[in-house]
């Protein structure tokens, strides 16, 4: 059963990786700023009134343009805020700024989730697990996530094993009250 699970995982991963690399990259959501390291003007060097002035040669200068560095956590508070406002179209615009792999997926899901479409949540938070497990923080919320959308689809004891889980994973940050709500809410549930 678990070889199964890992050869589900792996092949949903070559897939999304290939989406990846098939896709063109996302436009700057903000404007770069540029930056030229060019000398400041200087007045022609003065000539005799027989002689033409030669224009003054400068080597051209260097161009630097700095892309705006985009916080992942903030993007995506922004994204969830919207979400909590009902508009939805913001957060698509915040989905659209960001650059990180796994903060886009994990934005994604509560999107899908805030269009009443759980199963398409599910299986991105899933995509988040596969690909970036390596990324503890974005594991952690993913999870978390993924236990919330296993309340709205009913599977209760789904719900609490993953909030368990996440309890005892990532005892070392801010999820385990958000994980600790969520067996509440189950618990009364189950009743």
């Amino acid at each position: 059963m678990k070889w199964m699970l890992i050869s589900v995982v792996a092949m949903l991963a070559v897939s999304v990786q290939a989406q990846v690399t098939n896709s063109k990259p996302a436009a700057p959501a903000v404007k770069p700023s540029v930056k030229t390291n060019k000398p400041a003007a200087t007045s022609p060097a003065k000539t005799s009134k027989s002689k033409a002035a030669a224009p003054a040669v400068t080597a051209a200068a260097p161009v630097v343009v700095t892309a705006p560095v985009i916080d992942p956590v903030v993007t995506v508070q922004e994204g969830l805020v919207a979400l909590t406002n009902q508009n939805v179209a913001a957060a698509e615009e915040a989905w659209a700024k960001l650059t990180h792999p796994a903060a886009k997926l994990y934005l994604k899901a509560c999107i899908e989730r805030a269009k009443k479409d759980p199963k398409a949540a599910i299986q991105t938070v899933v995509q988040v697990i596969a690909l970036y497990s390596a990324d503890e923080y974005w594991m952690a919320k993913s999870e978390l996530l993924s236990a919330a959308l296993y309340i709205e689809l009913g599977l209760l004891e789904e719900a609490e094993a993953t909030a368990l889980h996440v309890q005892e994973l990532y005892k070392e940050m801010d999820v385990i009250t958000e994980a600790d709500a969520l067996r509440s809410q189950i618990e009364k549930l189950k009743k």
